[in-house]
């Protein structure tokens, strides 16, 4: 499950949940990227290449899947709605880009799909959300401190989401103390 690698580079195994309409999967990858986030703007909108390790039904309940499928395919990126890395215990945070901006932290409400999502979005100090929005360059962005709730009324958190941006419905400020 490689990707082509430049030669002398240091590749990373991510595992990561991909999350679609349909299908939960439970994927990894061996790639130059050490966060999701990296990884799915390396190709966006584009087949990306993974091992499916499980894949489930997003109505299964928390921690069943369907059989394991434990080979390589082809993921088509504009069908995920988000992603969420899969960290083990004690792991250390990936490293970051030595190109440091101050950055604004934004309570919002994304709707996505069947999920509404209720997180955390970091933007350069001085941006507005709706510049952000609309002029980002990157297919996916990061919601750090997120709450998911499905159609059903059900939530789970998760600590760090990579949301897709063509897949939203609607974003706005999430009022304070919500």
């Amino acid at each position: 499950m490689s990707s082509e690698m430049p030669v002398g580079g240091h590749s990373h195994g991510l595992q990561f949940r991909l999350v679609t309409e349909n299908r939960w999967l439970l994927c990894q990858a061996d790639t130059m990227q050490s966060r999701l986030v990296d990884l799915l703007n390396a190709n966006p909108e584009k087949t990306m290449l993974v091992q499916i390790d499980s894949l489930s039904s997003p109505d299964a309940a928390a921690g069943s899947a369907d059989a394991p499928v434990g080979r390589a395919v082809g993921i088509n990126t504009a069908a995920i709605l988000y992603g969420v890395p899969v960290e083990a215990p004690g792991a250390a945070p990936a490293k970051r880009s030595p190109a440091w901006v101050e950055r604004s932290l934004w309570r919002v409400r994304i709707g996505l799909g069947p999920y509404e999502i209720v997180g955390n979005i970091h933007m350069p100090k001085g941006t507005r959300l709706t510049e952000a929005v609309l002029a980002a360059m990157n297919v996916f962005f990061v919601v750090t401190d997120a709450t998911i709730r499905r159609a059903d009324g059900s939530a789970f958190q998760e600590r760090v989401i990579a949301v897709n941006r063509s897949r939203l419905e609607y974003i706005m400020p999430e009022p304070v103390g919500s």
